[in-house]
């Protein structure tokens, strides 16, 4: 925070930053809800693309070509975490169980192993 307070263009970027991260990381149970978080999500992401300093440009950029998704992200609750996280154990299992030239018995340590 001394950092920050000592470069005051800094400070103004990293709080942006905050409330941004703050605004994507929202969770709301209904459209109504949503419907301000996308106009204030709008106007940050003009913002940054209006900026004079190019990454902020870019971050911008990046942000209104991923918007759809991070507005069904505020709509939507259900992730795919379950499916990725038995997805990396798979991964896990076939990493030690490389060589293994049963089938079945990789079928067998898949389910004991990810239940």
């Amino acid at each position: 925070m001394q950092y920050l307070e000592s470069n005051p263009a800094l400070k103004v970027i990293y709080e942006f930053k905050q409330e941004l991260m703050k605004l994507i990381l929202s969770r709301v149970s209904n459209r109504k809800q949503a419907e301000p978080l996308v106009a204030k999500y709008l106007a940050m992401v003009i913002q940054l693309q209006e900026s004079k300093f190019a990454p902020l440009v870019t971050l911008g950029n990046t942000l209104e070509s991923w918007q759809k998704e991070i507005v069904r992200m505020w709509r939507f609750s259900k992730t795919n975490s379950i499916t990725e996280g038995l997805h990396r154990r798979i991964d896990e299992i076939l990493n030690r169980a490389y060589g293994m030239r049963n089938f079945n018995n990789f079928r067998i340590r898949v389910k004991a192993y990810a239940g």
